[in-house]
């Protein structure tokens, strides 16, 4: 609690780059126990630092998405590939391959 409408963070207790949230109650003594506290504030928060991409989702996630879609992307070339040359070879093979007997 604090006797003023003002409270001081010594910069010691507060990480850099890091946002911190605050909302306020007031206290008012001399009301009975049940209406001694005020309604809740909204939440406000500070800024955070923009942290860049690498530092947000750090290396070893980028690297497995990145291995993720390169699994993707090759899974889906094989599968056409390999349904190209079915198509094809069943379009050679068959009885529209083979020549007419003679009668």
């Amino acid at each position: 609690m604090s006797a003023s409408s003002e409270i001081e963070l010594d910069r010691r207790d507060i990480d850099p780059g890091v946002s911190y949230c605050f909302n306020v109650q007031a206290y008012i003594p001399s009301r009975s126990t049940d209406k001694q506290l005020g309604e809740l504030s909204q939440t406000q928060c500070s800024p955070g630092a923009n942290k860049s991409f690498f530092e947000e989702f750090g290396i070893g996630v980028i690297a497995g998405f990145l291995l993720l879609v390169i699994t993707i992307i090759v899974v889906a070339i094989v599968v056409t590939v390999v349904c190209c040359q079915r198509t094809r070879k069943a379009n050679t093979s068959g009885k529209e391959g083979v020549p007419l007997r003679s009668v």
